[in-house]
């Protein structure tokens, strides 16, 4: 069976009785209707064709907005939710530096060892370009607001995660030596202190509410790492 008779299937037995009296229901002494004789519009007559498909066609616009939740459910789950309260924090910047392809391992011993020499911070950002959170964070991180707080205190670097619920984490490893294990959102920050030591493995992983989050939020947190 092909997926528009399936649905249409679906449609014929989820009619609420209001649709089903719409579609059923046609007056015996009523003008005719649809271009069929006067007839076979009797109470027990077939129903108007037009009016049944515009019923089945309400149900089946509600069958799509329910399908299209439940396949959209699992990415969100994996990344963060969308708060629809905070409509004002989600104009954020973005950007994709996250590079699946990349040498994770070099690239976090290279910033802490920069970090070490420069007497900074390091900021290691686990997350996926896939991910809306992990955008805005690494959007923030790149913008003209955050450049000077960035340049004086912290060395930068972005680990590609994957999708790590799904199965089909990278580079979790070096979160796990952290301290940071069972990463199941995007993006975990790590904040490391200049001789290595990680100052936030208790909220490594609230950061998965990134994109939810407004600059001046961001920066302060990032400003009070800096300031201790």
């Amino acid at each position: 069976m092909g997926a528009g008779a399936v649905g249409m299937v679906f449609a014929d037995t989820l009619l609420s009785q209001d649709d089903k009296a719409t579609v059923t229901f046609v007056d015996r002494h009523a003008r005719p209707l649809c271009g069929y004789p006067r007839e076979s519009h009797g109470r027990d007559a077939e129903p108007c064709p037009a009016r049944k498909d515009r019923a089945r066609g309400r149900v089946m616009k509600r069958l799509a907005a329910t399908l299209l939740l439940a396949i959209a459910a699992p990415l969100l789950s994996v990344c963060g939710p969308v708060n629809s309260a905070s409509s004002a924090a989600l104009a954020h910047p973005e950007a994709t530096p996250f590079d699946p392809e990349a040498n994770a391992d070099r690239d976090v011993e290279d910033a802490l060892l920069q970090a070490r020499l420069n007497d900074r911070l390091t900021l290691a950002v686990f997350g996926a370009n896939w991910c809306h959170d992990s955008r805005a964070l690494a959007g923030w991180l790149a913008s003209p607001r955050f450049q000077q707080l960035i340049e004086d205190h912290y060395e930068v670097v972005y680990v590609d995660v994957g999708v790590p619920q799904d199965g089909e984490g990278r580079n979790l490893d070096l979160a796990a030596m952290a301290g940071v294990t069972d990463i199941e959102g995007t993006p975990t920050v790590i904040v490391y202190a200049s001789d290595g030591k990680v100052l936030n493995a208790d909220t490594a992983k609230g950061w998965r509410n990134a994109a939810s989050r407004s600059g001046d939020e961001i920066y302060a947190e990032l400003a009070d790492y800096a300031a201790r």
